[in-house]
């Protein structure tokens, strides 16, 4: 008996190693563009639909959206913005006029979790009435002539 290895049995071990290397090193680069399609999908996705304004409008950037939620959420705040039925109401609200966004966007709750502490408190008004810019200047008007 003898302790030696026979050097055939090495290479042909090597040789499978190296074939099973390269099966796997192919599959990554295959998902990885698999993800990469994915990804400029979603992000041609999210800019079609009112919630990448929603997101502009609340001062969150679509990365930030992007890359702090699951791909999963990502999916349900997408469908929820295609499939929202007060579309009437989120273009207004997207034009400027001043409504409470609680009221009518299914994203809305969050969306503002992912806002910065400090736009948090500013997104979340004390009432459901808030009012427009020149509607607190002509209140200071009749304020200041009165």
């Amino acid at each position: 008996m003898t302790d030696s290895i026979d050097p055939a049995l090495l290479y042909g071990g090597g040789a499978v190693f190296a074939a099973l290397l390269v099966i796997m090193l192919l599959g990554m680069w295959r998902s990885g563009r698999a993800l990469r399609a994915y990804n400029r999908d979603v992000r041609a996705r999210l800019a079609s639909l009112r919630i990448a304004r929603m997101l502009d409008r609340l001062g969150i950037g679509r990365e930030r959206f992007l890359h702090k939620n699951s791909p999963l959420n990502v999916e349900r705040r997408l469908h929820a913005c295609a499939t929202c039925s007060d579309l009437d109401t989120c273009d207004r609200y997207l034009a400027g006029e001043a409504l409470d966004e609680r009221t009518f966007c299914p994203n809305y709750p969050a969306l503002i979790a992912l806002a910065k502490p400090g736009r948090q408190a500013a997104a979340a008004p004390a009432d459901a009435s808030r009012a427009t810019a020149a509607e607190r200047a002509a209140r200071i008007n009749v304020a200041g002539s009165g």
